[in-house]
């Protein structure tokens, strides 16, 4: 063989080895049957163009040419150390040199697939692991329990890449870190912009040991405001919405913020618990009650306390009647346990147990808004009165000389449970409580609106971009019954689709007259805002079969989920 051939053949396995090692990928025109040789060849996926380039032990060498474009992808890529991921050629492409690429950079248009080579995951998974190099690409929505949500690069490289959008959140602990990348092992980041990542931690770049060179950083944001603990001891993970930080657990406390005990319901007993200030409910084991939260009656989200008194007084169903106190439990004719009576007319007349001292009167009531009444006067008789009272609700008062009155009537048709109320001397008037923690606290009717129209205002959180269709945002993406069948719904496809706010709301279900319906199926979340002059209390609701985020109005008597918000 002489000298020519020689260097004929040497040229010839050259180039065919720099061919074997060079796969192109366009997600428009490729095909993954394709050899991936060519742009005429060329692969469609990512991970086929892997493939060819990566051996059975996970070594491998090589480049990957990727036109413009949008490559979805279902897992995490894992590109090996002498592999390198080369982006953003030009839907003309003809070769594989610099001049036939577009490089997003800073202001450029990130989410234009006619521009850039998006890679980009569904918020389920890490978009990928480098230990060799990606360039020229725009990684987004990514997702990582643990570390780095677009990119982990471990001893690689990342350059002229934009990171958007993606997030490292772990559920349980709240200790995941670098939201767009984490770098260790002698990594680099070059010339690259990282932005709009959250994290538990690091919600831009987290990690050690790495060089980060002439990067864009901006606009990330952590998760939440730091944790925050209840009497109890409960630890809660946070969320920062818009102006707005949440628990993004619901409440599972037993005492309100100062160490009152909260009565837990027993199962059997009354049926109209909420009276008897049993006020949080749980069918639960400890494990279900970490995710799910206790349910609370509206008098605990408005802060009544237990009644301490032991004596027991009645009212009478007619007539007038007389007692002396400093410390007493006054039911309605039908006494603790039962119903008032059809037409009641009666009257008690309650004296201090000193003569001069002030009475304090608090109480619950659930009384036929229509045509029955508790009222209370100042003094003895029916001159002077302090309040008036039917529907459901709560009452404090205390008199200006001395005694009190109180007059109950009703006439004959349907009988409630009446009220229960606790006298006390002096200006001892029920003092009220605080369910949620110390520099937190149950939303108003205005702050929950407040979060729904900033989540709707978001293009990222809508789905199907419709402004009212964010329920999938704010729920949680385990626990919910399934729905198979309509896209938008909370209940479909959870895993993928659900809690891009990550506000995680859980379905507990509710509690309504001894019972609890709608296990998984529902949440119900209290505001503390009454509507109107009725006694009731406005919440929200996520169910799994719907795509909007609900607004009714509630009595006090329903076991609601609570979620606190921090104080301004």
């Amino acid at each position: 063989m002489n000298i020519k051939t020689l260097l004929s053949v040497i040229f010839l396995c050259g180039a065919m080895m720099s061919q074997a090692q060079s796969v192109f990928v366009s997600s428009s025109t490729g095909d993954d049957s394709n050899n991936g040789q060519s742009w005429a060849t060329a692969k469609r996926t990512l991970p086929a163009a892997l493939a060819v380039l990566v051996d059975s032990t996970g070594a491998g060498s090589g480049n990957i040419f990727v036109k413009v474009g949008n490559y979805q992808t279902t897992d995490e890529l894992v590109i090996p150390a002498g592999v390198t991921v080369r982006g953003g050629y030009r839907a003309d492409s003809q070769g594989s040199d610099t001049s036939d690429r577009h490089f997003p950079g800073v202001n450029s248009r990130w989410t234009d697939t006619t521009y850039c080579t998006i890679i980009s995951g569904a918020g389920t998974h890490r978009i990928a692991r480098v230990y060799g190099v990606i360039e020229g690409c725009v990684v987004r929505n990514g997702y990582t329990d643990y570390i780095g949500g677009g990119l982990l690069i471990d001893g690689g490289i990342a350059r002229h890449c934009v990171i958007k959008e993606c997030d490292a959140i772990d559920p349980m602990d709240a200790t995941a870190q670098g939201g767009g990348v984490y770098v260790r092992n002698n990594a680099y980041l070059l010339n690259c912009v990282v932005t709009d990542n959250r994290a538990d931690d690091g919600a831009a770049v987290a990690g050690s040991g790495s060089t980060l060179i002439n990067n864009t950083i901006t606009n990330n944001t952590p998760l939440g405001c730091g944790p925050v603990m209840d009497y109890d001891g409960n630890v809660y993970k946070t969320v920062v919405i818009g102006d707005q930080c949440w628990m993004r657990e619901n409440l599972r406390t037993t005492h309100y913020s100062d160490g009152t005990p909260i009565p837990r319901h027993v199962s059997g007993s009354n049926i109209d618990a909420p009276y008897r200030f049993d006020g949080y409910y749980s069918f639960m084991n400890a494990e279900i009650l970490q995710k799910y939260g206790y349910l609370y009656n509206g008098y605990v989200v408005r802060g009544m306390v237990p009644f301490t008194s032991t004596s027991v007084y009645n009212m009478p169903m007619t007539g007038w009647d007389t007692i002396t106190t400093c410390g007493s439990m006054i039911f309605d004719d039908g006494g603790e346990n039962g119903n008032y009576s059809a037409s009641c007319n009666g009257y008690l007349v309650i004296l201090p147990g000193e003569e001069g001292q002030k009475l304090s009167i608090s109480g619950v009531y659930a009384i036929e808004s229509c045509c029955d009444r508790l009222i209370v006067y100042d003094g003895i008789g029916t001159d002077n009165v302090l309040g008036s009272y039917a529907g459901d609700g709560t009452f404090s008062v205390t008199s200006t000389t001395g005694p009190l009155t109180l007059r109950f009537y009703s006439n004959g048709g349907s009988e409630y449970w009446g009220f229960r109320a606790e006298v006390k001397c002096g200006d001892d008037a029920q003092q009220y409580r605080k369910i949620c923690p110390d520099g937190w606290h149950v939303p108003t009717d205005a702050e929950w609106t407040q979060l729904t129209n900033y989540v709707g205002s978001q293009p990222k959180f809508r789905c199907q971009n419709s402004t009212s269709y964010i329920a999938k945002a704010l729920a949680a993406k385990s626990g919910w019954a399934s729905e198979n069948y309509t896209y938008c719904y909370v209940g479909y496809q959870q895993a993928a689709l659900n809690n891009a706010t990550w506000f995680s709301a859980t379905p507990p279900g509710y509690w309504e007259n001894n019972n609890y319906y709608n296990f998984t199926s529902t949440v119900a979340m209290w505001s503390c805002t009454q509507e109107g002059n009725y006694n009731n209390l406005w919440q929200r609701e996520l169910y799994y079969g719907s795509r909007d985020v609900y607004r009714y109005s509630r009595s006090l008597r329903y076991g609601f989920s609570v979620r606190c918000l921090k104080d301004e």
